[in-house]
């Protein structure tokens, strides 16, 4: 912004004092959205202010980052979060079980980045190396990339065996390529968890008529 602007009484600030204000308490940063909403060039400063605290040392601030572009659904940001989760994932896994900052940037990049987008892939691929986010990233973006899914198949059913049907019926009937390959990762896991798989998988791949699929599925999971 060129000039003093105005909003609901308030003068919008701008440099370090909008850092300041983003970084406050939640009605300020409920009023910059609110005047981002209406005031386009502050639009512009608001984003590009909330993507440089991704990267920043206090995690109040990252959160605060996250909160302001998840309200603006900011697309416009979700490289540089992406750039800030690949560049220091520690930043984004401290925090109550389930409810990290990294779960809370998974939500943001399902809800704004356009289905099977390479921002969506690389968000994906970084969420599956982190075990505390491995669930929260199959259940928002895996299946959408089966490939990077497969090698931790084991880890996701043996965190939530009741996935096991549900994965296995999407990769019959959506990802049929994808099957042998996501038996061949299973094939170490206990037997029940392969039984629990397997039987879904069979049901769908005889639905489909992929009998021959099916055969060579079960010599991978069970050697026979």
């Amino acid at each position: 912004m060129d000039q003093r602007t105005d909003f609901e009484g308030r003068t919008l600030p701008v440099g370090s004092a909008l850092r300041a204000a983003l970084c406050g308490d939640g009605p300020t940063r409920a009023w910059l959205v609110r005047a981002a909403v209406v005031h386009p060039p502050f639009t512009a400063l608001l984003m590009d202010t909330a993507g440089a605290l991704f990267a920043d040392a206090d995690a109040d601030a990252r959160a605060a980052a996250l909160e302001v572009a998840a309200a603006l659904n900011a697309r416009p940001l979700l490289a540089r979060l992406v750039d800030a989760l690949e560049a220091r994932p520690e930043d984004w896994l401290t925090g109550p079980p389930g409810a990290t900052p990294g779960h809370r940037a998974l939500a943001f990049v399902e809800r704004a980045a356009p289905p099977r987008s390479a921002l969506r892939r690389r968000a994906l691929a970084w969420a599956l190396t982190q075990p505390a986010l491995q669930l929260a990233a199959w259940r928002g973006l895996g299946m959408e990339h089966p490939d990077l899914l497969v090698p931790h198949l084991p880890d996701v059913l043996a965190a939530a065996p009741e996935l096991a049907d549900p994965l296995a019926t999407r990769l019959a009937l959506v990802h049929t390529d994808h099957c042998e390959a996501a038996c061949r990762a299973l094939a170490p896991a206990p037997e029940d968890l392969r039984r629990a798989f397997a039987a879904p998988l069979e049901k769908h791949l005889r639905r489909i008529f992929a009998i021959k699929k099916w055969v060579a599925c079960r010599r991978a999971l069970f050697g026979r």
